[in-house]
């Protein structure tokens, strides 16, 4: 689950994620300031993870990562995403 700004889980904040992950999906370029001026409590995190979002999304057909994005998430090397299902992205 995502957190709010105080650190508490926030459906809010998952829903507005999986919201900026649905537009890339079709193609549009949402914006980081247009989320600040939507939820400006989030403004902040939004703007960190619109990018990361954005790549992640994008990468689905893509044989590999873009160049710019991290390979690394955590302990994890993400090589390329493998499906996406109603739930998620799986990534190898």
């Amino acid at each position: 689950m995502t957190a709010d700004p105080a650190g508490e889980p926030s459906e809010e904040l998952a829903a507005i994620v999986e919201e900026i992950s649905g537009r890339v999906r079709i193609g549009e370029k949402p914006s980081p300031a247009e989320y600040a001026a939507r939820f400006p409590q989030y403004a902040e995190r939004l703007k960190s993870l619109l990018p990361v979002l954005t790549a992640l999304e994008t990468t689905l057909d893509a044989p590999r990562l873009p160049s710019g994005v991290p390979d690394h998430l955590g302990d994890y090397r993400l090589l390329r995403a493998v499906g996406r299902g109603g739930m998620g992205t799986v990534y190898e």
